[in-house]
């Protein structure tokens, strides 16, 4: 069974990917309770997630925030 591909960084993905995800879900309706999991998860998700390096020379650690670690 093949896994499905994960994002590495927050920035990796093009924006005809970000066009089709935003038609895909247009029209969706979620309870309340709902949205509440579903924000919380992914908060959850983006924290733990690095940003993508802006040049191949960036070795610097930074956290989720750009700032220095």
């Amino acid at each position: 069974m093949v896994q499905p591909k994960k994002r590495l960084y927050r920035n990796d993905v093009s924006a005809e990917t970000r066009e089709k995800q935003s038609i895909a879900h247009q029209g969706r309706k979620h309870s309340n309770d709902t949205k509440q999991r579903i924000s919380k998860s992914m908060c959850d998700y983006w924290a733990k997630l690095p940003m993508k390096p802006i040049n191949n020379n960036d070795t610097s650690m930074t956290d989720t925030y750009g700032k220095s670690n």
